[in-house]
């Protein structure tokens, strides 16, 4: 874990270069504990420098190694690692003991272009927000040297990990297995990400006449823009992956095939509306210095859950409910704390912590009876998932 973490900073600091032991401890203080210690993030370094190697294919390419190698690891490390920590453990979990050191380093590439695809999400969704800080630091396009070569950068990320999904694929004989399933995910995202734009308070206010709408657009938002990417790519990649590393000499099941296309969709959009549902309460209620960014969905109009379930219970109130609603049309996309306040405010007195508990209960007994239809490796895969949500702190 040493070389990887030059340029990754802790408690908004960015640190450029330090000694071994300082530079570990910061990346490690970025972590979650449970996470600290996974194989994946332990063998760190060999697997950055691998990936190097990949996309450093051609002789004119070498000028930018170091800068390929910052984009990296700035944006990459610090966050939770779930979705490579999630597709790697369900490779391995199919592969059991079978599993072998070369089936270690495919697994451990292929989730980091998962996380790779997950930094280019951010570092553009960063940009698009004009967002401050991500993972307790300012965000990557914030550098003064970097700026709008962002939007180049987050480019670069998704083409990356595309790189190394289809070195592996050529080294395992996968044909465009993993690359198929990746290349919709991004489409879907990207749509989503469309959604949460278009669909901002200010753009379209009719959310605030129309609850129904509103929680449709939330669901949509939540389905699209999360859900695919965060739990479906991990899962479906981590149990193709496993799958076929398991009998190379033969192709995917259509079985397996099938259960990925269709049983395993319908699970982790649960999964991810849990996940986007817990972001969007924990944006309003928790402090910036525990959430490592500051929130800002109320300033940016987003049509968030703890939004949409608000407007439901005030248009039940009927005449009751009229302040409120005309305090959320005017603090909804409005900068300042006093906004921000007053919005929260309302989603206390309504209940919205009570309705979230409630709501995110609701899901995840959906997503296990759901699961029921896969088989008993990724049922217990989805289990060991939502035990990682549910013990989520906001």
């Amino acid at each position: 874990m040493i070389g990887l973490v030059i340029g990754i900073v802790g408690r908004g600091d960015v640190v450029t270069r330090g000694s071994h032991c300082e530079l570990v401890s910061l990346f490690l203080e970025t972590k979650m504990p449970d996470h600290a210690q996974h194989c994946i993030l332990d063998d760190g370094e060999r697997i950055i420098e691998n990936i190097m190697g990949i996309i450093i294919d051609q002789p004119e390419f070498a000028v930018l190694a170091p800068e390929m190698r910052e984009i990296l690891t700035f944006n990459v490390f610090g966050g939770k690692f779930w979705r490579g920590i999630f597709l790697y453990d369900t490779a391995k979990a199919i592969l059991g003991d079978a599993f072998t050191p070369e089936h270690h380093d495919a697994c451990a590439l292929v989730a980091y272009a998962a996380e790779i695809i997950q930094a280019a999400f951010l570092v553009a969704d960063d940009v698009m927000d004009a967002a401050v800080t991500r993972r307790g630091r300012p965000c990557w396009y914030k550098r003064p040297e970097i700026g709008l070569r962002a939007v180049n950068d987050a480019f670069l990320l998704e083409s990356v990990a595309l790189a190394v999904i289809g070195h592996v694929e050529d080294h395992h004989g996968l044909g465009a297995t993993l690359t198929r399933v990746v290349q919709r995910v991004v489409r879907c995202t990207e749509m989503g990400q469309m959604m949460d734009i278009n669909w901002t308070v200010g753009q379209d206010d009719v959310i605030f006449d129309s609850p129904s709408t509103a929680m449709e657009r939330c669901t949509s938002i939540h389905t699209c823009k999360t859900s695919y990417y965060t739990f479906y790519m991990p899962l479906a990649l981590g149990q193709l992956l496993g799958t076929a590393l398991s009998t190379p000499s033969h192709p995917v099941s259509s079985s397996i095939t099938t259960e990925v296309a269709v049983a395993l969709p319908p699970v982790t959009v649960l999964l991810g509306r849990i996940f986007q549902i817990q972001d969007d309460v924990m944006d309003i209620f928790t402090p910036s210095e525990v959430l490592g960014k500051i929130g800002t969905d109320v300033q940016d109009g987003k049509c968030s859950w703890p939004l949409a379930v608000a407007l439901a219970d005030i248009h039940a109130a009927g005449e009751s409910g009229l302040a409120d609603l005309a305090t959320l049309k005017e603090c909804i996309n409005t900068d300042g704390d006093d906004a921000t306040a007053r919005v929260r405010e309302i989603y206390q007195r309504r209940g919205i912590s009570e309705k979230f508990d409630v709501e995110v209960a609701q899901l995840a007994g959906e997503a296990r009876a759901r699961a029921g239809e896969l088989s008993e490796t990724m049922q217990t895969r989805v289990e060991a998932v939502l035990g990682k949500m549910i013990g989520r702190k906001w």
